[in-house]
């Protein structure tokens, strides 16, 4: 059977692209940059950008990051009071914890400005502080706008991922998350975060007082398990060195054996009448440098059971900052105050039309 139909694309709701402010103009808001740069002006119009750095202030896009920002004419300015445009939504990539955060949401906020930020406690802020997660609810609200931790981990693989994936299945569930990194083949910052190069007891000291590693897996399994039913009791994890077998080079030296090459960070969650070791919620991270078969698994046993691996492992730079621009389309008409990722949808940023048949 062969058949061709007419059909015609009618727009749902208002063309008008999605304004944006880049709040943090390192690595991965420079992702966050290209990333509405590649939607075309039409959709997604970069109209501010606020670094502290004083190496910035001042200078263009196009003089920060080459010809293909030449045309817009937006200039880095230190704090959002000294922003000229008006905007919609300020894309925050600065800083992984609420503590630092919450002060830089007001300035924001009193501008009109929705936000939507990588800081991976933000995903599920109740769980590191109430109390500033309340406040940071209640400011946005007063102001009459929006606020949403998003990323890619914490944010889609190991969390709203296999909530997806359990519309397809039924209860009771075990979830497995697994998650295998090349440090390599990503930036200098997180290799630097991952440790790479140090002394295994240093990395242990840092390691305890919370001071390197990956920030957002405990977020994932409370978020997870809020979704999904789980009454849990406990949320334990671990974070190990992994250690170099052979001398390595690492930014212009070489290491000897024995160095940390990365990490293993594990975390599961578990309720009443369980163990750590039959935990229904199982996370395991591993970010090392030159790491073999780099891949991302979702292991889901309910019924039917579901097993999906991604290889290579989604790439956490682009991915970031996909996800922050598509949820930061669904901000500007999101009720008021601190959103969870369920209550924004991770639908791609518009333009979004009905087809229907001629």
């Amino acid at each position: 059977m062969l058949r061709t139909l007419r059909v015609q694309a009618r727009p749902l709701g208002d063309l008008r692209p999605l304004r944006v402010v880049l709040v943090g103009l390192g690595p991965i808001g420079k992702n966050v940059a290209e990333e509405c740069r590649r939607r075309g002006p039409e959709r997604v119009l970069v109209v501010g950008a606020v670094d502290r750095d004083p190496n910035l202030v001042g200078k263009t896009l196009g003089e920060l990051w080459g010809d293909a920002w030449n045309r817009t004419p937006v200039r880095v300015v230190a704090a959002p009071d000294q922003l000229a445009a008006a905007a919609d939504v300020a894309l925050l990539t600065t800083t992984s914890r609420l503590d630092t955060l919450e002060p830089q949401l007001e300035p924001l906020f009193a501008r009109g400005l929705n936000v939507v930020s990588s800081s991976e406690e933000l995903f599920y802020p109740s769980l590191s502080d109430a109390a500033r997660a309340a406040r940071i609810d209640e400011l946005a609200r007063r102001h009459g706008v929006s606020v949403n931790g998003a990323g890619i981990n914490p944010g889609f693989l190991m969390d709203v991922l296999p909530t997806v994936l359990a519309v397809a299945s039924g209860p009771p569930y075990r979830v497995r998350c697994a998650r295998y990194v090349d440090l390599a083949k990503r930036r200098v910052p997180l290799q630097m975060k991952a440790g790479v190069g140090m002394d295994p007891d240093d990395f242990r000291r840092r390691a305890d007082a919370i001071q390197i590693g990956h920030v957002g897996l405990i977020e994932s399994i409370a978020y997870l398990a809020g979704r999904l039913g789980f009454a849990l009791g406990s949320i334990e994890e671990s974070l190990e060195p992994v250690l170099a077998e052979a001398p390595f080079d690492w930014q212009g030296a070489t290491h000897p054996a024995g160095r940390v090459i990365g990490f293993v960070h594990q975390a599961r969650g578990w309720s009443e009448g369980q163990t750590r070791d039959d935990a229904p919620i199982q996370f395991y991270l591993r970010m090392s440098y030159h790491q073999h078969d780099p891949h991302d698994r979702v292991v889901l046993d309910g019924t039917p059971p579901i097993d999906m691996t991604i290889r290579p492992c989604t790439a956490g730079d682009p991915a970031t900052a996909a996800v922050l621009v598509h949820l930061a389309a669904r901000l500007v008409d999101a009720a008021p105050g601190l959103r969870l990722a369920h209550e924004l949808g991770l639908v791609p940023q518009g333009p979004a039309y009905q087809i229907e048949r001629l």
